[in-house]
């Protein structure tokens, strides 16, 4: 394959016309990287005979189907095309040996496109497109504006799953209700008899949540179970309302905590179990609550934060994601604020270094 300018086109017309997914990087599903960085305009060819699936370039006529071939996540790239020449048509693909990027497309304006090609003929089922390779889809009601529901098995009594999008590759979601308005729930096996998991994105990687309830509004966890309104969690279970928390379990309201179990209102604690640690010394409730109403940063064991900038998460490129080091991530920290926690009292730098991997 190559690219040409179009007087090589040499006054040809275009034969057809359809859409084509890349992965996120512009690469193709079998790795081949030859489009290179696609633009607007960009026109390639191949030499020779074409044929499905051996020799071509290849893409499909109804945008639907690009999602047989890829997989249904925000971060993949989105074009539509037109073809010169050649053209062979087989299912639900097509190959031709000359084709052009005519416009390139967010995830969004690719699902306008599926809906210009959906039919209005599905029994309660709503404004939803991309459902593919599911099977047992039973007795579920009230799927609203949901998109990318792709190769997801025994979906049985579930009601009111609404505006989710790239769920992809989850199997025996059974009798889960209120799941709305949850984005980027990707390779997630097992999540059964769960209720009210609302507002919680890039939860990605987790399996065996079953029997929970009120998981809610937490961003950015990363192979951690059982947490709850938190952020910058890293390894850790059963984590509550709690920042910066490494290689930790049970922690409550606490704040730059490294291998601690059963652990409430403490800051800046290692190894302890309990409650009300200020650099591991034991202080009362009036102390820690002044302590922690001067702290107003936490650091980010992920740049997925970074990754999402203004973007929403489902629009977030997760293949980019990546652990921070944990010495990275606390040289953030504000300088005022360190300049204040080495002013206390209670200031440990044995246990300071030791959270902060300095």
């Amino acid at each position: 394959m190559k690219k040409v300018s179009r007087e090589m086109l040499n006054g040809l017309t275009p034969v057809a016309e359809g859409y084509k997914i890349f992965k996120h990087d512009w690469s193709t599903k079998h790795g081949t990287s030859a489009y290179g960085e696609v633009e607007v305009g960009n026109i390639y060819v191949v030499d020779g005979d074409i044929k499905e699936c051996k020799w071509g370039l290849h893409f499909s006529k109804n945008p639907l189907h690009c999602f047989s071939y890829y997989e249904s996540v925000q971060w993949n790239k989105f074009a539509k095309v037109v073809t010169y020449g050649d053209l062979i048509d087989v299912d639900d693909k097509s190959v031709a040996n000359i084709l052009e990027i005519v416009e390139i497309l967010s995830f969004n304006e690719f699902l306008d496109k599926i809906k210009d090609f959906a039919t209005n003929e599905s029994n309660g089922v709503n404004l939803s497109y991309g459902v593919n390779r599911s099977d047992g889809v039973n007795g579920s009601d009230g799927v609203n504006r949901s998109y990318g529901v792709n190769e997801s098995y025994g979906v049985n009594r579930s009601y009111g799953v609404n505006e989710s999008y790239g769920v992809n590759r989850s199997d025996g979601v059974n009798g889960s209700y209120g799941v709305n308005g949850s984005n980027g729930v990707n390779g997630s096996d097992g999540v059964n008899r769960s209720y009210g998991v609302n507002g919680s994105n890039g939860v990605n990687l987790s399996y065996g949540v079953n029997g929970s309830n009120g998981v809610n509004g937490s961003d950015g966890v990363n192979r951690s179970y059982g947490v709850n309104g938190s952020y910058g969690v890293n390894l850790s279970y059963g984590v509550n309302e709690s920042y910066g928390v490494n290689r930790s379990y049970g922690v409550n309201g606490s704040r730059f905590i490294d291998s601690c179990v059963g652990l409430h209102k403490s800051i800046f604690t290692h190894s302890k179990s309990g409650a009300l640690y200020l650099f591991n010394k034991q202080v009362d409730e009036n102390r820690i609550n002044e302590v922690m109403g001067n702290i107003n940063w936490s650091p980010n064991f992920t740049n997925a934060l970074n990754l999402k900038g203004n973007k929403e998460w489902y629009e977030t490129n997760i293949p980019e994601l990546k652990e921070i080091e944990i010495s990275v991530a606390y040289s953030k920290m504000p300088v005022e604020l360190e300049k204040y926690l080495r002013s206390l009292p209670e200031f440990d730098e044995e246990v300071f270094n030791i959270i902060t991997k300095r």
